[in-house]
């Protein structure tokens, strides 16, 4: 009887047997690289779509138009949530103004546009990689363990998603779960491990920060780690003031449109 092979999204589980578990991507081996001695050349990996140009430039329209659709609801999003923290007694320090007041679009697009350009590219960049892995291997007999919905992830700032949530195993999981769902192959079976509920850094007090020093050597280390634009490919993700048009070959699931069901923007 032939043995069920499986597609591993997150970490890959020590002494898997490269006969039987494929992996995603090179992120499931982060980490873990001492117990897998040779594992660039002895697992079989998802594709890489972004290699392809055409492929490339679709993905930047994607993520464009996701960012620019998305910011509205998360401006909603953090006001509501402000509101409720408000009610529960329990004020916070935030960068929003009294509820009353109808912040223009402008304002939204100031504060949120890093943190809407970072989590969209990561969303379509996942996308692409689901779709390449089910166009490649959805007649094949697979099994996949999935992360479940009702997951929980906080992030302090956009560095701490950018280290714990754009190159994390978890989060990439999560996410991962998701769009296969929206597209999962008849031939495979999946399992759902345990909800995982998880928080990433600290927001830090301005009394608290330390000197001028400290906080430009935090600052330019969050320039630094922060991914490359999707648009032009600079540090700093651009203020997007446009909409783009989302080819029709590459729907974005709309359980994930805009992309806040479990990952908080930093307040």
């Amino acid at each position: 009887m032939a043995q069920t092979r499986h597609l591993v999204l997150g970490l890959m589980p020590r002494g898997a047997d490269p006969d039987t578990h494929w992996a995603a991507g090179p992120w499931c081996f982060d980490t873990e690289e001492d117990f897998f001695p040779g594992w660039e050349d002895s697992f079989v990996f998802g594709r890489e779509p972004l290699r392809d140009p055409a492929t490339l430039d679709r993905a930047v329209l994607m993520a464009q138009s996701l960012t620019v659709d998305s910011i509205p609801a998360l401006g909603r999003h953090l006001l509501d949530l402000q509101r409720r923290r408000a009610e529960e007694n329990n004020p916070v320090s935030t960068l929003l103004g009294p509820d009353e007041i109808d912040l223009p679009g402008v304002y939204w697009e100031t504060l949120l546009t890093p943190w809407a350009c970072t989590v969209a590219r990561q969303l379509v960049e996942r996308w692409l990689r689901v779709r390449a892995m089910v166009e490649d291997w959805g007649h094949l007999p697979l099994h996949v363990e999935l992360l479940p919905e009702d997951c929980a992830f906080s992030f302090a700032t956009e560095h701490d998603f950018v280290m714990s949530g754009a190159l994390g195993a978890d989060w990439n999981t999560w996410l991962m779960s998701r769009l296969l769902e929206a597209v999962w192959p008849e031939r495979w079976t999946r399992s759902y491990a345990l909800p995982v509920c998880a928080s990433y850094g600290r927001l830090i007090p301005p009394e608290d920060s330390g000197s001028l020093k400290q906080r430009l050597r935090a600052w330019a280390r969050s320039c630094v780690l922060r991914l490359p634009c999707a648009a032009c490919g600079c540090i700093r993700p651009c203020a997007i003031r446009w909409p783009c048009s989302i080819p029709a070959a590459s729907p974005m699931p709309a359980a994930l449109w805009p992309p806040i069901s479990a990952a908080r923007p930093p307040v």
